[in-house]
């Protein structure tokens, strides 16, 4: 199984790198809207709530539109940083932090293109998080998750099962199931493509 998961994230970053420039732009111009809307539809958002962000990877897709939409809202981004790089059991630690602000980040010691908040920045209780958007390689249409393999979020989801989990993904980046998958994984309750957002929490799918 642990194969077929590799195999899998090989394909998926294959199929991304032959994209051109044109049809990524494309991908993630209509990410970005798709994402804002399905913050302004679904998550209920009020001033002061928390919600817990990444810095995208280089090949990730990035939501300014959904970040400018937090911020007029009043609501408090935290990002995460990891508290060993080479010891998944010690987790991540969450900062407050401003993308627009250089000085609050530094590049990751686990991930030289990964960018952390500084230390020194605010941290918070995870358990304040309304919810968290949740980066990943390949999700299905059931809301499983296959990361890039080091384990940290699945850890720390698992430790926070209430926090609701939403990701965003490009169609080549859905699928009808993946391998490798435990009963026990912690699911996504959103999932938001170019084509569609699906709910896993009883609402009914949007197509865009």
């Amino acid at each position: 199984m642990a194969q077929l998961a590799a195999q899998l994230r090989s394909e998926i970053q294959s199929v991304r790198k032959e994209l051109t420039e044109s049809e990524r732009n494309q991908i993630q111009a209509t990410l970005d809207l798709q994402a804002l809307r399905f913050i302004q539809n679904y998550l209920n958002l009020e001033a002061g709530m928390l919600v817990g962000l990444h810095r995208p990877l280089p090949w990730e897709w990035s939501i300014p539109q959904g970040v400018s939409y937090f911020k007029k809202l009043g609501v408090l981004l935290a990002y995460p940083r990891m508290r060993d790089p080479e010891d998944r059991l010690k987790g991540m630690c969450w900062h407050l932090a401003d993308e627009a602000n250089p000085a609050q980040w530094r590049p990751s010691a686990r991930v030289k293109t990964l960018l952390e908040p500084q230390e020194n920045m605010p941290e918070i209780d995870p358990a304040r998080f309304h919810s968290v958007w949740v980066p990943g390689v390949a999700f299905s249409r059931r809301g499983e998750r296959m990361g890039t393999g080091g384990g940290f979020y699945d850890l720390f989801l698992s430790h926070y099962p209430r926090i609701l989990k939403w990701a965003v993904a490009a169609r080549f980046q859905v699928l009808d199931s993946l391998p490798e998958q435990r009963p026990d994984e912690p699911r996504m309750n959103y999932l938001v493509s170019e084509a569609e957002t699906l709910s896993f929490v009883g609402r009914e799918v949007e197509k865009a």
